[in-house]
């Protein structure tokens, strides 16, 4: 499988549009958080598809985001009585971070401990602010991050029957989000940026999915799950081997394309119309370098 370029995923919870900026005079500190939130980010790194090597995304990284996470524990002891509406906004900003630094066990400590979804700020008028849209697909987020870096460290092929659970796991979660975020409005700028991280996550995890079934069926012999039967295969091929790995790699590339079509079209939902032609052409728009990553991932789904 051919490796792509990495893609580095924004995170960048703004969140002052979502109600902080009613709340002096805290307001200047959280807005210090999130500041730091996306320098740190800046220098942190997350993949888009399986690949051979030993992946960023998986390795605890201690000092990753020290600052924030400061500032958030900052925040918390000079302002113990916060409201719980900012105290929930500042758990999914941590919660987020731990996935971000290769901690997923720790992300998932923060949202069974502290998280409560319903009480996740809803910002005025704005229907779906982003440490809501966030804390509504935090469990997946998690669930999907342990399992790609389990299949990380494992290395793959991943013929054996027994990863069929993983892949079941990494296309229900892609799905799951998927179905959220079809209902999203893309009505404020901080709002399309959360939905287009987790647009990107669910792609990346559909892509692990995919791969999973692909090696069931090049290295396991198991083509029937992707729509290529051991009766096609005989009457085609009969015991050509050639044949019978041509076969198998035509159907993989059906797969993989009927797989990755739907979050394509997700992604794109998410980007300008500039954006996403670039992906096709290859031009350099004036866009902020970040936005590049998920150019990248969109090109990659298309092809």
């Amino acid at each position: 499988m051919k490796r792509l370029i990495n893609i580095v995923l924004v995170f960048i919870l703004v969140f002052y549009a979502s109600g902080c900026a009613v709340l002096a005079p805290q307001t200047g500190e959280l807005q210090k958080v999130h500041q730091l939130y996306r320098e740190e980010f800046l220098v942190s790194g997350i993949p888009n598809f399986p690949n051979d090597q030993k992946d960023i995304a998986c390795q605890t990284n201690d000092e990753a985001f020290s600052r924030t996470l400061r500032a958030i524990r900052d925040y918390q002891v000079k302002y113990p009585q916060a409201d719980e509406r900012i105290a929930q906004h500042l758990h999914v900003l941590e919660a987020m971070i731990w996935l971000q630094s290769g901690r997923p066990g720790m992300a998932r400590l923060v949202k069974e401990e502290f998280i409560k979804t319903n009480d996740i700020v809803k910002g005025g008028e704005k229907p779906y602010p982003r440490d809501q849209l966030f804390a509504a697909n935090l469990g997946s987020l998690i669930d999907g991050w342990m399992t790609y870096c389990m299949l990380d460290e494992k290395g793959g092929p991943f013929q054996e029957a027994e990863y069929a659970t993983q892949q079941r796991t990494l296309q229900t979660i892609s799905g799951n989000i998927k179905t959220n975020l079809e209902t999203i409005e893309t009505t404020d700028p901080a709002i399309d940026e959360g939905a287009l991280y987790l647009s990107a996550s669910a792609a990346i995890f559909q892509m692990w999915a995919s791969k999973i079934r692909a090696d069931q069926c090049f290295f396991g012999k198991k083509c029937s799950q992707i729509g290529l039967s051991d009766e096609e295969m005989q009457t085609a091929c009969g015991s050509d081997n050639q044949c019978r790995n041509n076969k198998r790699q035509a159907a993989i590339e059906r797969m993989k394309t009927n797989d990755l079509a739907p979050y394509h079209k997700l992604l794109g939902k998410f980007l300008s119309e500039t954006e996403k032609r670039a992906a096709e052409t290859a031009e350099l728009p004036e866009v902020p370098a970040g936005r590049w990553r998920y150019i990248a991932l969109y090109r990659s789904l298309g092809q």
